[in-house]
C-alpha cells in the first residue's frame, strides 16, 4: 500500500479513510526498523485499535516497511528545491537537468539527488576521469620498474618465466572513482524511477570497465574528501551527493552490528536548512564574523564534590553566533519546522532561552530561523519574564525564512541588483525587517 504525506504532517485513521482497519504487516527486521526511526524521530508508525497513524516529521523520502510504502515529501519542491540545494551544498549548476520529471507528485526525493549525481557522474566521465599513478606489485615476464630479488630464488626454483616487480602506472583505479562506482551502484539501489535506475546501471558498467569494485563506508568516504585537489575539484559535488545518499540509506539499530541498510531513503531538512543559513550569512555578512555551531563553556557544570559518575556537563551550541570585534551580538539557531503554521515547541523555547540568557552584551536575546512559504509570515516574539517581578528578562525572536524568495536571491548569475538584495536579506535574518529598514531611513536621512 502507498502513503503519501508532506513534511511534518500526520495521518490519523479518523481523518483519513484508507487508513482505517489497516494492520500492516510486518517482519522481525521490518518491526525493528520501525522502532529505531519512531526513536529517532524520523518517522513514527503508530498500529491502532482503529487502523494505522503515521506522524512525519523533518525527515524527507520514501522507505518501505513491510507491505507499506510511505513517501515524505518537502512543501518546496521541483527546481526551487534543486536550486536550493546546489546552493547549500556548493553543487555544480549543470544545465543538463531538466526539472520537469520531478515535479510530478510520484517522484520520490531521493530522485532528486540520484538524478543530480548521474549529471555529474556523466559530466566526470566525458571530461575524462582522474588518473594517478598507483604501486602495483605483480610477476611479470618482462620485469619493469623495481625487482624483488628476494623473491628471484624461489621463481628459479620453479622454473617460472616471470619474476616478482613493483611498479608504478598511471590507472582509473584511484579512490575518487571507486567512491563514484560505489555511489552510483548506491544510487541504483535508491531510485524510485525505472529510467532514472537504468541510466545509472549503464554508468557504472562504464566505469566497471577501469575501476575496481569496492564497498562503500564512513572510512572510504573520509579517504576520498582528502584527496580532493586542485586537480580533483570537479570531484567535491559528486562526493557530496554519495555522502547524502550513504547517511540517507542507513539506519542505526540497537542490536550488535550496528547500521544496517535502511528499505528506502530519508534525508534530513534539517541539515539541508542549517546548511543553506550557514553559507548564505558566511557570504553575504562580510562586516561581520559568523561562528558556526560555537560552545558556549561555563553555562553548566557539576559540582565537583558532587559528580560521583565524573560525568561532563552538557555544552549548549547554537547553530550561529554572530560577531562584531570579537564579541557577541546575535545567537541564531535554524530550526526546519514552520512556525507560523504550526506552534512553537516547548523544547525549542527552552533552548533558546538558555541560549538569551548566556548573552553578556546588549540585550538578552536570541532568534529562530524557520523556513515558510507564505508571503504574510511575520516576526514573532517571546518574552521570558520574571515570574515574580513581571519584568522582561529576555526575547526570543522567531523569524520567517521565505524559501521562495531565498531561491529566487541565490539563482546563480545575477547582476549587482540582486547582490544587494541578498545582503539586505541576511541582516534581516539577523537583526529583523524592522532594524534593517530603520537603519535605511537614517542612512538616507544623513545623505
Amino acid at each position: 500500500m502507498n502513503i503519501n504525506l508532506v513534511e511534518w504532517q500526520t495521518l490519523r485513521p479518523t481523518e483519513v479513510d484508507f487508513l482505517k482497519g489497516i494492520v500492516p504487516t510486518f517482519d522481525k527486521r521490518a518491526a525493528q526498523t520501525a522502532d529505531e526511526l519512531a526513536s529517532s524521530d524520523k518517522l513514527e508508525i503508530l498500529q491502532l485499535r482503529s487502523g494505522i497513524e503515521i506522524r512525519a516529521t523533518s525527515w524527507v523520502g520514501r522507505i518501505t516497511l513491510g507491505d507499506l510504502t510511505i513517501t515524505v515529501r518537502p512543501k518546496i519542491d521541483g527546481a526551487p528545491l534543486l536550486n536550493l540545494l546546489r546552493y547549500a551544498y556548493s553543487l555544480r549548476d549543470l544545465e543538463t537537468f531538466a526539472p520537469t520529471g520531478y515535479e510530478t507528485t510520484t517522484e520520490a526525493f531521493q530522485d532528486l539527488i540520484v538524478e543530480q549525481l548521474a549529471n555529474e557522474a556523466t559530466e566526470l566521465i566525458s571530461r575524462g576521469l582522474h588518473r594517478d599513478y598507483l604501486r602495483f606489485n605483480a610477476e611479470l615476464a618482462s620485469p619493469t620498474g623495481r625487482i624483488d630479488f628476494a623473491q628471484v630464488p624461489y621463481a628459479l626454483a620453479a622454473a617460472k618465466s616471470a619474476v616478482a616487480c613493483t611498479y608504478y602506472n598511471r590507472s582509473d583505479a584511484v579512490i575518487l572513482n571507486r567512491v563514484l562506482l560505489a555511489g552510483l551502484r548506491l544510487a541504483a539501489r535508491a531510485s524510485t524511477d525505472n529510467q532514472l535506475t537504468v541510466r545509472v546501471f549503464r554508468l557504472s558498467q562504464m566505469l566497471e570497465d577501469s575501476v575496481p569494485a569496492m564497498q562503500l563506508t564512513t572510512a572510504e568516504l573520509d579517504k576520498a574528501s582528502r584527496a580532493i585537489d586542485r586537480r580533483t575539484t570537479a570531484y567535491s559535488s559528486a562526493l557530496t551527493l554519495i555522502k547524502i545518499l550513504f547517511n540517507g540509506m542507513g539506519v542505526s539499530m540497537s542490536e550488535p552490528g550496528g547500521a544496517v541498510p535502511m528499505p528506502g531513503f530519508l534525508f534530513d531538512m534539517n541539515v539541508f536548512f542549517q546548511a543553506l543559513i550557514s553559507r548564505f550569512l558566511h557570504e553575504e555578512l562580510a562586516d561581520f564574523t559568523i561562528q558556526d555551531e560555537q560552545r558556549l563553556k561555563d553555562i553548566f557544570e557539576y559540582e565537583a564534590a558532587n559528580n560521583p559518575k565524573r560525568r561532563r556537563a552538557v555544552v549548549p551550541r547554537p547553530d550561529f553566533a554572530v560577531l562584531s570585534h570579537g564579541k557577541v551580538i546575535e545567537f541564531l539557531d535554524a530550526k526546519y519546522r514552520d512556525l507560523w503554521e504550526t506552534s512553537l515547541p516547548r523544547e525549542m523555547l527552552y533552548q533558546l532561552a538558555i541560549y538569551a540568557l548566556s548573552k553578556s552584551t546588549g540585550q538578552p536575546s536570541a532568534t529562530i530561523l524557520y523556513p515558510t512559504l507564505a508571503d504574510d509570515a511575520s516576526e514573532q516574539i517571546v518574552l521570558l519574564k520574571d515570574p515574580m517581578l513581571g519584568k522582561k528578562r529576555a526575547e526570543i525572536v522567531l523569524r520567517p525564512v521565505n524559501l521562495l524568495q531565498m531561491d529566487m536571491l541565490t539563482r546563480p548569475r545575477q547582476g549587482a541588483l540582486v547582490a544587494r538584495q541578498r545582503q539586505s536579506f541576511a541582516h534581516a535574518l539577523v537583526f529583523g525587517a524592522k532594524h534593517v529598514a530603520r537603519t535605511k531611513l537614517l542612512a538616507s536621512a544623513v545623505a
